[in-house]
């Protein structure tokens, strides 16, 4: 299946088609990013302009395989189901792509196995990425029946550095099989061929872990954090909330907090509490119906008391004003 998104901060810009006859354009992002085999995801822009992307999905018995192609910066939290292995990476020849701080380097492969736990996947700009979820009993069985052993499954996320020849194989296969899917997807219903393919992709990822001259582990005290960091933010974000005030309540120094958030989110966790405080108010201006007092009302609601700042840090960020997101047409007012 592909999936045509476009989110378009200009009005009068949106339509809206089913997938089958042509490209879908919404101007919400968020339901290109809700089918990620049962990962829950949540999306933080971070810079101004229109959002397009491009997402490939195939589905073999035991592996779901997605492409994406993306043109913002933001910054993406991965909650992952414990049940599945998934192996993240770019597929641009210079990533500026980073998991959990660690920087993907153009073969590397971000390794998850029985992670039941957050990711934090941020791009600075434009780029794309691929990413594999296979069953973790069929990966582990897979795993000792050519290795002999499940030992370099010990760790619950690790960067892998595998040899190149392992690490194209892989990114072949990937791009073969979402191909496939798009352009001849009666193939999927053979199931000969799609066993076939289903072992070849576990073969390739199982080379990439025992071929791995070199495993970065992500900082996992850093990672906790974050994601004590984000529950705050998640459950109280329209209440008054300060750097100190949630250091103290996650029982970390400030100075602690704000290195793990340098680390993890590249950026001071002022600035993240703020963008995520800004893309509430977006989010909840594209939904709403237009009405007086509507953008000062939202405003105030996340945390903004002072409304000049506010439209002046939200212009910055989206590129456009408040109003004229909220002037702009959406396919959630008109309904689906």
């Amino acid at each position: 299946m592909v999936v045509d998104c476009k989110y378009d901060g200009q009005a009068g810009q949106e339509a809206a088609r089913p997938p089958a006859a042509g490209p879908l354009a919404l101007r919400d992002p968020q339901p290109y990013l809700s089918n990620f085999a049962g990962a829950l995801i949540d999306v933080c822009f971070t810079g101004p302009g229109p959002f397009t992307a491009r997402q490939t999905q195939a589905q073999l018995p035991h592996i779901w395989l997605a492409d994406i192609k993306e043109v913002l910066p933001r910054i993406a939290r991965l909650s992952l189901p414990a049940q599945r292995t998934v192996a993240l990476f770019a597929t641009d020849a210079d990533p500026k792509q980073f998991c959990d701080g660690v920087k993907l380097g153009p073969w590397d492969v971000m390794l998850l196995h029985g992670c039941d736990g957050t990711v934090h996947h941020r791009m600075h700009g434009p780029g794309s990425w691929g990413l594999i979820a296979v069953d973790q009993t069929a990966f582990i069985t897979h795993s000792q029946a050519l290795s002999g052993s499940d030992a370099g499954l010990s760790r619950p996320r690790s960067i892998l550095r595998p040899t190149w020849s392992a690490a194209a194989r892989l990114r072949q296969l990937h791009a073969k099989i979402c191909d496939l899917a798009a352009t001849t997807p009666s193939i999927m219903s053979h199931s000969e061929a799609v066993r076939a393919l289903e072992n070849e992709v576990l073969h390739a990822l199982v080379n990439c872990l025992a071929g791995s001259g070199d495993h970065v582990p992500s900082p996992r005290r850093h990672v906790k954090i974050i994601e004590a960091f984000d529950r705050v933010l998640t459950l109280r974000l329209s209440e008054p909330l300060t750097v100190a005030g949630i250091s103290a309540e996650i029982g970390v120094p400030e100075r602690t907090l704000r290195a793990c958030c340098l680390d993890i989110l590249g950026m001071s966790p002022g600035r993240y509490l703020r963008l995520r405080r800004l893309n509430m108010v977006r989010a909840a201006l594209q939904q709403s119906q237009p009405a007086p007092g509507s953008v000062s009302e939202l405003a105030k609601r996340y945390g903004f008391s002072e409304l000049g700042r506010f439209a002046a840090a939200y212009r910055e960020t989206f590129g456009e004003t408040p109003s004229t997101t909220l002037r702009s047409p959406n396919l959630h007012r008109r309904g689906r």
